[in-house]
């Protein structure tokens, strides 16, 4: 090999390269699930599936990519979540009624966190699913902000569903 390029210098170099790129089929990455089913085990989960959800596409996604989310804003945004429920239990059961402003404060000032949290981390995950499926602006299968941002975890679903069905 060597002695051909020494005699023809403009002679195209040769090399064995293996190239992984995967498929890039979403289907063997997730199941289809409805998102019917989405909305119902939200309701009945009073919106934790949502959570769940996010939790568990996020750690089959991260097998596949090369630029992971990171687990630790996975967990922060679970305890944010976690947080900002316990202070309505007090102020149901009236645990601290004298505090009951200051309970409520903190409520909110959790729920400001998490919701920030929950929203940076859903659009990673959209973005990670953008970059896996190549997707392009104005294809079926490009997630838009404005519906990822008010329809969260059943917006994501249902493209995950369309983008199998396209497969």
């Amino acid at each position: 090999m060597m002695e051909n390029s020494v005699n023809d210098p403009y002679q195209t170099p040769t090399a064995d390269v293996e190239v992984n790129i995967g498929d890039s089929k979403l289907s063997s990455v997730y199941k289809r699930f409805s998102a019917w089913g989405v909305v119902g085990l939200m309701i009945i989960t009073l919106g934790f599936y949502g959570i769940y959800w996010l939790v568990n596409r996020t750690n089959k996604i991260n097998a596949y990519i090369e630029n992971p989310i990171s687990v630790s804003l996975m967990v922060l945004t679970c305890i944010f979540a976690v947080l900002s429920t316990v202070p309505t239990f007090f102020v149901v059961f009236s645990i601290y009624a004298p505090f009951i402003i200051e309970v409520a404060m903190l409520e909110n000032v959790f729920s400001i966190v998490y919701l920030v949290l929950f929203y940076a981390w859903l659009f990673k995950f959209r973005n990670r699913i953008h970059s896996y499926v190549n997707a392009q602006k104005g294809t079926y299968a490009w997630a838009g902000p404005i519906l990822t941002f008010f329809l969260s975890t059943l917006y994501l679903q249902y493209k995950i569903n369309k983008i199998i069905d396209n497969e």
